[in-house]
């Protein structure tokens, strides 16, 4: 099992941009279900506040992950609310115009994945645990803003401030850096 639900409570704590919220994902994964038919399926959204709406949606979250058997994701970078909205509504006033309304009622979780921040974080997978200290080496010598080190089911999310990727590359082109992506909240004992 992997919990890390007290790690990403410190660090949404610290985000003190007003009208934001964490985009938090439960899905099931095809990888973890290689009999069902569909890759990945998305079980649940929600748009978090603030460290303290994650705890009391804590319960719910880790109840779904075991009766679905799928795994929380949270994007770390804080998006707007008011963006949201605004991106969402053009989607609908666009599908209206086409008379498209096919997954219509999906439209605010399009939007929110799309949805870019203005403090964005960047997750850094690394699946050899061996390379961690290499890759914080790195960092280090290059004053590269670590906000955490996040466990995974395989090694840890690196989660950073932007940095020159052209660099970081020409040293690790094996490595996955992903710049708007959610990292590993909890994941049950069944997968």
């Amino acid at each position: 099992m992997i919990d890390n639900f007290e790690l990403i409570s410190e660090l949404i704590k610290i985000n003190k941009e007003k009208d934001c919220f964490f985009h938090l994902q439960i899905i099931r994964r095809g990888k973890d279900h290689p009999d069902l038919p569909a890759a990945n399926r998305t079980i649940m959204q929600y748009f978090i506040e603030d460290e303290v709406h994650l705890s009391k949606r804590k319960d719910e979250i880790i109840s779904l992950c075991e009766l679905f058997k799928a795994r929380a994701y949270i994007n770390l970078a804080p998006k707007s609310s008011i963006r949201l909205a605004q991106l969402a509504n053009c989607e609908l006033s666009k599908r209206i115009f086409d008379n498209d309304y096919k997954k219509v009622h999906k439209i605010f979780n399009t939007a929110a994945g799309k949805l870019k921040s203005k403090n964005p974080m960047w997750v850094i997978d690394v699946d050899d645990p061996n390379l961690l200290n290499v890759i914080l080496g790195y960092f280090a010598k290059n004053d590269i803003d670590i906000k955490a080190i996040v466990p995974t089911k395989s090694a840890s999310h690196i989660i950073s401030k932007p940095f020159r990727l052209d660099h970081f590359m020409k040293e690790f082109s094996y490595i996955s850096v992903h710049k708007n992506n959610p990292t590993i909240l909890f994941i049950p004992n069944s997968i």
